[in-house]
Order: C-alpha cells, then structure tokens, then sequence
C-alpha cells in the first residue's frame, strides 16, 4: 500500500485503525509503531510518499487518518534583515541565507546568541540575513530530527501584548532604527513570533542592542550611559529620530519637549 501527498506537501502523521493487530506492518521510511495486542498503530514522519509492506497475514483497516503540511516555509526577515520566529512546523535552515539563533544566558548577565540547523516545532528563535527583506523557503522536517533548546531566553508569542513589570523583565524585537530588543510596552507578539523573556537575569538595560560581526554573535548592552550622545530616546529605550512633544532622554536625562 503505498500514501502520498500532493505537489508542496508532506505526510508528518498517519493514524490506522483495523481489524486485527497492525504490528506486522512495516513503513519504508519514518516511524510505524504498534502493539501487538491493539488494533491501532501510528506512523510519524515527514515525506511526500510512503509505502506500507506487510510480513504476515493482511490485516484489514476500518479507517487511516493522514495528517499532512507544507513541504515547506516561507521565511522573511525586514528591510535590517533581523525577525523573529515560532513555526508551527520543525524546519531546517541548513545552507540558507537566512540563520535561526536561540538566545541564552550562561553567568545571569551575559547572552549568547546559538546557531541552530534544525529547529524544534514551535520553538521560538532570532532570524538573521546579511540580505535585507530576504525571503527563503525553508523545509519543513519531521519533529523527530529537532530538538529545542531548553535555556532559551525567547518565548512564544501569545496573539496578546506583552508588558513591563516590576518583576519581569520582557523585550521585544524592534528593527525602526537599530535593531534591538527594547522593553516591552504594551505590545503585541503574535503566535508566529517571539518575545525575550530576561526574568531572574542581573541584566536591567533599557535595550539590547543586536551585534553580528564577522566571526562572533552576540548582544551588546545598551545601558544609561550609552544615551550620552546627544540623541533623543523615548521612554522604552527606543532612539527618536524625529522627536515631537511628550517626555524623552537626552544624555542619560530625562527632558520634556513642548
């Protein structure tokens, strides 16, 4: 017996259902598990054709269920060539133009930025291209061959806005000007982007700003001092280009412009 897909789309999941015990039943790729007292067996993976063999009597199915998705992603960063991402698919960003990072934190001051190939089903990453508005197709792989990291700093994005407090220390990705994580104010992530969450860090910067040299990843600091430059930043951190009235800073001083 042989399942396919259509044109751009994979199989991740097939349900059986049948008569007798489905142990017997052997997949040419993914993973087919049954137990041999049930009459009910799953197979995961991720390919666009599978075929079913059997090595002993032909069980009889009474339903298959198959789970498909896209065969792959598009995948865009802005015009400073940073996004952020959680797909709700695992991918594979190996020899793209555009680079996942997970962002972590080994000394509760400093944060590492992580390369990652493979990335995990929902999880949240930093997106980077040397290219501004580069858009890649990015393969969709099977959730087995991805696994998350589990001390990165970027959460999910809930559809619902995300705002500073007191006890916790949430930024948000914003490329107007330098691109940066700035604190977050009242705003929005959706479920297909990321939020950096630094709760419990020493670190208490009004941004960070993102630096990728040549041969090092990393995020520089941007603290109180970093604002004596004469420009205008508005109360989040975020430098204004154009100031108009209302209450900014100016050289590590708070100013309000009529």
């Amino acid at each position: 017996m042989t399942i396919a897909a259509a044109d751009g789309y994979v199989i991740t999941k097939i349900d059986f259902v049948g008569t007798q015990n489905l142990n017997s039943i052997l997949a040419s790729n993914g993973t087919y598990e049954a137990e041999s007292s049930k009459k009910a067996a799953t197979w995961t993976g991720c390919a666009q054709i599978i075929d079913f063999t059997r090595d002993s009597a032909n069980p009889f199915f009474t339903n298959i269920t198959v789970t498909y998705c896209p065969a792959t992603v598009i995948v865009t960063v802005g015009a400073k060539g940073f996004a952020t991402l959680a797909s709700d698919y695992a991918l594979d960003f190996t020899g793209k133009s555009i680079k996942a990072y997970t962002i972590s934190s080994t000394d509760g001051s400093k944060l590492t930025l992580t390369q990652k190939m493979k990335v995990a089903k929902g999880e949240p990453v930093l997106l980077y291209s040397e290219t501004a508005n580069d858009s890649q197709e990015i393969p969709v792989i099977a959730e087995t061959e991805a696994t998350a990291d589990p001390t990165n700093k970027l959460v999910r994005g809930t559809d619902e806005a995300i705002t500073w407090s007191e006890t916790e220390k949430f930024y948000v990705l914003n490329t107007t000007d330098t691109p940066a994580f700035y604190r977050a104010n009242n705003s929005l992530v959706a479920a297909s982007k990321a939020y950096l969450d630094l709760t419990g860090l020493s670190a208490n910067a009004r941004s960070f700003t993102l630096s990728f040299g040549n041969e090092t990843l990393g995020i520089t600091e941007a603290n109180r001092e970093t604002m004596t430059d004469n420009r205008y930043y508005n109360l989040n951190g975020q430098r204004m280009t154009q100031p108009t009235k209302g209450l900014y800073i100016i050289n590590g001083k708070k100013v309000m412009m009529k």
